[in-house]
């Protein structure tokens, strides 16, 4: 049984006229009546009575004909869904993210491409930069959002805008009815601070920007997202060095103070696996800016 041949039962139930229907596949009258028997053939019985002058259905025919239109719809429905995935218009993408990245225009990419390709899902996964690079070397997700200082070795990417650090500071804390802060101004003070294990670039980035100020951070907590450590802050547990972007989530009692150093600027990129490209995740790669 071939979905042709069901089309052609389909229109000639339709038309009861070997030549109407014919003439609505575009095709003659003898490819048609082969294929009908056919059909019949490959069924084990009759779907048509039919003599010189009339083609009428056998009652078989007539419950065999809701099946058929029911089949032949989902082939059509099946071979629409196809197309779409191969031309990157339906699908799924996983889509990891370093929190940070929410307050640095990742939610408005993702509103664009929602409304563009309203029928590709998108799935969120919290991913340290570490885990980002891993998971894509690993085909686990399509591609991140990530607050990693480079691209990682054997991945693609975007850079995105830059950020710049600033002083995380509790609002009772002395330091923040200040306009701007030297860094060697808080060698006392209780740092915290990436793990060096989980964000290594992040931790390194810190602790050098400490160490040209003259000192070493006192680490007091060690965190696996720059939201926790703003977290923290709020909470007057400690002080810490985060992008200024963070101020968009209006933490209550938290002050962001601008650092007198001239290696301020953080780095963000948009990474994915060059040996993993889809349509869609082509597309998306198309609207990061």
């Amino acid at each position: 049984m071939e979905l042709k041949q069901l089309r052609h039962f389909i229109v000639l139930a339709e038309e009861l006229h070997f030549g109407n229907a014919a003439k609505r596949l575009h095709i003659t009258q003898p490819p048609l009546s082969a294929s009908i028997m056919q059909l019949e053939e490959s069924l084990g019985t009759r779907l048509f009575d039919r003599d010189s002058r009339t083609v009428r259905l056998t009652s078989v025919g007539k419950a065999f004909l809701p099946e058929a239109i029911r089949a032949v719809s989902q082939a059509k429905a099946t071979e629409e869904a196809g197309i779409a995935l191969a031309t990157g218009k339906k699908g799924t993408l996983q889509i990891a993210f370093t929190s940070s990245m929410i307050y640095r225009g990742m939610p408005e990419v993702l509103e664009i491409f929602n409304k563009t390709y309203h029928e590709i899902q998108i799935r969120l996964s919290d991913l340290t930069v570490m885990e980002q690079a891993e998971a894509l070397r690993n085909k686990q997700i399509h591609a991140g959002f990530s607050t990693g200082q480079n691209i990682p070795n054997e991945l693609s990417g975007k850079k995105l805008k830059n950020d710049s650090f600033v002083l995380c500071i509790h609002q009772s804390h002395w330091a923040a009815s200040k306009t701007s802060v030297h860094l060697s101004e808080l060698k006392e003070e209780d740092f915290i601070i990436f793990s060096r294990d989980i964000t290594p670039s992040g931790y390194n980035h810190v602790v050098s920007m400490c160490l040209r100020a003259g000192f070493y951070p006192r680490e007091k907590a060690h965190v696996r997202q720059w939201i926790t450590a703003a977290l923290m802050v709020s909470k007057a547990m400690g002080i810490a060095i985060t992008p200024a972007s963070l101020q968009r989530a209006q933490l209550k009692d938290v002050s962001y103070i601008p650092i007198e150093d001239p290696d301020t600027k953080t780095s963000g990129y948009f990474i994915w696996n060059p040996n993993a490209l889809s349509p869609a995740l082509t597309h998306l790669i198309d609207l990061v800016n």
